[in-house]
């Protein structure tokens, strides 16, 4: 296939503005410019209405939260799988772990 250098695209260019018109060429690029942002959008949106709201939300019973990135870690762990800090978080309200061990 050949290469398509600024020559050829210039040669392109001006018979597309000539078989359409300039007022022609100039609406369907502010089409193609508006289908672009609405798709953007559109996936912006999707992304923020697949992530959980809260990391917690994905946590099972007797696993534990890291309080430094928030990845799942089983409840005996003393440090966390991820990061590496000391695990000190469980997903049960008002009950805190300090390296496994109910406080």
């Amino acid at each position: 296939m050949p290469d398509l250098g600024a020559p050829e695209l210039m040669l392109i260019l001006v018979i597309v503005l000539f078989v359409f018109g300039g007022s022609k060429v100039a609406e369907i690029g502010g089409s193609l410019g508006k289908g672009i942002k609405e798709f953007k959008n559109a996936m912006k949106e999707d992304e923020a209405a697949a992530a959980p709201s809260s990391p917690v939300a994905l946590i099972k019973a007797g696993q534990t939260v890291c309080p430094k990135c928030s990845s799942a870690n089983l409840e005996s762990a003393r440090f966390c799988n991820e990061c590496g800090s000391p695990m000190a978080v469980t997903v049960t309200p008002g009950v805190t772990t300090t390296s496994g061990a109910l406080t």
